[in-house]
């Protein structure tokens, strides 16, 4: 056994005299089970990030979706039993999507996404809108540029 003290850190934190510190445990020695692996995406998943992937980049490329679908989306979310309102977004969150509590989970974010759809298919994909001609062309260009792929 070794008797050398392990060095303490200074009132600031640190470690004098060459010392490393790890906050990453220690490897598990051989036969050791290990706990607490974080665990693989399944497929539902993987399902959801594409969703999730596409639904942001649809807000990019197409804007959002014009104040009529987005009124209507917000009162099918309203009358809809999975709503978890609550003081941090004025509509509240999806408690069937899946997604948290995230900032960009807010049902004022997620509403107004084009290729945004509703877990329990209230609501499904729209068109997005450019208030500016040189977003339209832009949309147009990448849209162009980019094929989408079909199902």
């Amino acid at each position: 056994m070794n008797n050398k003290q392990q060095p303490m850190p200074n009132s600031q934190g640190y470690f004098t005299n060459g010392y490393v510190h790890s906050s990453n445990p220690a490897p598990p020695k051989p036969g050791e089970v290990v706990q607490n692996e974080p665990p693989s995406p399944t497929k539902a998943d993987m399902s959801r990030i594409k969703s999730y992937v596409t639904a942001e980049m649809s807000l990019h490329l197409e804007g959002p979706v014009p104040k009529e679908v987005f009124d209507e989306r917000a009162k099918q979310c309203r009358a809809c039993p999975e709503l978890y309102a609550t003081d941090k977004d004025e509509i509240g969150f999806c408690k069937a999507c899946g997604c948290g509590m995230n900032p960009r989970a807010r049902l004022t974010v997620k509403l107004t996404m084009p290729k945004s759809t509703c877990p329990k298919s209230k609501w499904g994909e729209s068109r997005g809108r450019h208030e500016r001609l040189v977003d339209r062309v832009r949309s147009a260009v990448i849209n162009v540029l980019i094929p989408r792929v079909r199902k």
